[in-house]
């Protein structure tokens, strides 16, 4: 089954890594720090945590401006 090109995921802005932790419970509670000070400044924003380093072992809270908050870029048409 194809999938049409509206039905593709487009790209969003790329993640930000804010800090490296080596503990999840230390990540977690910085993501929700982040997450609270985003709704008071009523900023759009997208929070994770990923593993990273040697094996996984630590992890990243990464963080990006939501996709669907950025404006829509206007395609331009091709002249044949």
């Amino acid at each position: 089954m194809k999938e049409t090109e509206e039905e593709q995921q487009k790209p969003g802005p790329a993640w930000r890594t804010v800090a490296i932790f080596s503990e999840y419970s230390k990540a977690s509670k910085r993501k929700e720090e982040l997450r609270e000070s985003y709704v008071v400044d009523e900023v759009q924003m997208q929070l994770k945590i990923k593993r990273v380093g040697d094996a996984g072992r630590q992890f990243a809270v990464k963080e990006r401006i939501d996709p669907s908050s950025l404006p829509e870029k206007k395609k331009k048409k091709k002249n044949k």
